[in-house]
């Protein structure tokens, strides 16, 4: 597993915003699963609970949780560029340029946290971080759902992604069991820890898992 570099993946992902969102912007319309999946997240919620979708990218999920009538979504990202292309695309929602396991935000704010993929660079390490982040700016009974590649803790790297000059960085897969120790380690419980093959020809062809938990009292 290749460690985490943080000024790569910002230069990465701010070299290809507008590709990013060429390609992804309509991948829902593919996956019901994950349609699903953020469908049943957001009926655990009022229409006014301030949720953050975390490595928001260029903001698609943000939008398909502000259309099922979260009007109180912020998409966050550390990549100030491609933030940029999701404020044009997605003028009516709010996005900042936050740091996912230091956000600054106060302690119990936050009602329910996404993030996507958005651990895919990370180490373990880096993922105990944030949960820690999440654990604390989460209000109590607030909820998280988060996924990522499954995978015995190998990496993919690629020089020039999406055949951007460049723009280089590396997507971690994780193995289910050590996320969930994680989560142990922090006296999280989850709800839901979901599992589902890729769907052909519409994705990288990893597995892919799912999970959601919600913030006990402290």
């Amino acid at each position: 597993m290749e460690n985490y570099k943080i000024k790569e993946v910002i230069d990465c992902y701010n070299l290809v915003a507008n590709e990013y969102s060429e390609k992804f912007s309509d991948e829902l319309a593919g996956k019901p699963f994950d349609r699903d999946f953020l469908i049943r997240f957001k009926d655990t919620f009022d229409n006014n609970s301030k949720v953050i979708d975390m490595g928001t990218g260029s903001g698609h999920i943000a939008q398909y949780l502000f259309n099922l009538g979260m009007s109180n979504i912020v998409g966050t990202d550390i990549a100030e560029k491609i933030l940029e292309v999701a404020r044009i695309n997605y003028p009516h929602i709010k996005f900042e340029n936050r740091n996912m396991f230091d956000t600054k935000y106060e302690d119990n704010s936050i009602d329910g946290i996404v993030c996507f993929y958005g651990i895919v660079h990370f180490t373990y390490k880096e993922i105990d971080k944030t949960i820690k982040e999440w654990k604390r700016i989460l209000k109590t009974g607030g909820k998280a759902i988060f996924s990522f590649h499954i995978g015995n803790d190998n990496s993919v790297r690629e020089e020039k992604f999406l055949d951007k000059e460049n723009a280089k960085a590396t997507w971690n897969f994780f193995q289910v069991n050590k996320v969930i120790e994680i989560l142990e380690k922090n006296k999280i419980q989850y709800d839901d820890v979901l599992v589902r093959y890729p769907y052909i020809n519409k994705e990288h062809p990893s597995h892919r898992c799912y999970i959601q938990f919600t913030k006990g009292q402290v």
